[in-house]
């Protein structure tokens, strides 16, 4: 069977850098799996590599989608996959690149078939769920399902919903998984190495020098309502900054407390990253899936 790449690790760790060096050599495609990445408007800080980094490769999954269009995991799972499968058949190296590592486990970990599904009025039960906060209805996902609660931010109301009636629609199997992969993965992991918070430092300070402050400004209000569901780390403290400062004479101290904010976030982000390869790591080194640290 054909190999598949994936290079995964906590972000800015060098994955984009080196999954294309990689597919230079090895006549390959790169396909994202980092779910920021997927949204038309949000290329600076979500590091979306430039054009110029994509030029020596064929790129897949980057800035495809609007806010408006909803993609849960099972669908881009499928959508994956089928573009890895069209890869393999034109003789090309599928290299899977992206830090939503929950996406990466979904490669590994699917649901059981079920025969029987009950039946539910999807609106009745939305509106039902509805007259819940979404903490509640977080908590009681939470309690179903903690894997799946991980990663889903707890105010992302409609997909916490979509969740929670999913599971029932199956009588609670729906996120009970078995080892089932499609292809034969072999994972490279990006280490963080050292002063990795000098390096997240420096490439938060290239996102501002390249212009994000900009993209922010220019986003029209439906992303921003988007934003406010997604969280994409740094953009909603932006938006806080623009409004307290003109941009043309900026305040120095705001300025930079903003970037030691972004930081502060970006490495807890990184750290929550690091827990979860580390448990997909001992999972997947049972099965005897070829791992390797770089």
């Amino acid at each position: 069977m054909e190999k598949v790449f994936i290079f995964l690790g906590p972000t800015g760790t060098g994955k984009t850098s080196d999954s294309i060096k990689f597919g230079e050599k090895n006549n390959g495609e790169i396909l994202n799996i980092d779910s920021a990445q997927f949204y038309k408007n949000f290329n600076i800080g979500t590091g979306i590599p430039s054009l110029e980094e994509r030029k020596s490769l064929i790129h897949h999954f980057f800035s495809f989608i609007e806010v408006e269009e909803e993609l849960n995991s099972f669908e881009f799972i499928k959508l994956l996959e089928n573009k890895i499968e069209e890869i393999i058949k034109n003789k090309k190296t599928p290299i899977i690149v992206g830090g939503s590592h929950f996406y990466i486990y979904s490669l590994f970990f699917k649901q059981e078939e079920k025969s029987s599904k009950k039946t539910i009025d999807f609106n009745l039960k939305k509106e039902e769920y509805e007259k819940n906060n979404s903490f509640e209805l977080w908590q009681k996902l939470n309690k179903i399902d903690k894997n799946r609660a991980e990663h889903i931010n707890i105010n992302d109301k409609k997909r916490i919903i979509n969740s929670l009636i999913s599971i029932e629609e199956n009588e609670g199997i729906f996120f009970k998984l078995k080892f089932n992969p499609k292809f034969n993965f072999v994972v490279f992991e990006k280490e963080k190495g050292e002063n990795y918070k000098d390096i997240l430092k420096k490439r938060i300070d290239l996102f501002f020098e390249s212009g994000w402050i900009k993209e922010v400004e220019n986003l029209k209000e439906n992303k921003i309502n988007f934003l406010e569901r997604k969280k994409f780390i740094g953009y909603l403290d932006i938006i806080k900054f623009i409004k307290n400062n003109n941009f043309k004479n900026e305040n120095k101290r705001d300025f930079f407390l903003l970037k030691e904010e972004i930081l502060k976030k970006t490495f807890f982000y990184a750290k929550k990253q690091s827990k979860f390869i580390k448990k997909l790591n001992k999972e997947l080194t049972l099965m005897n899936v070829e791992w390797t640290k770089i």
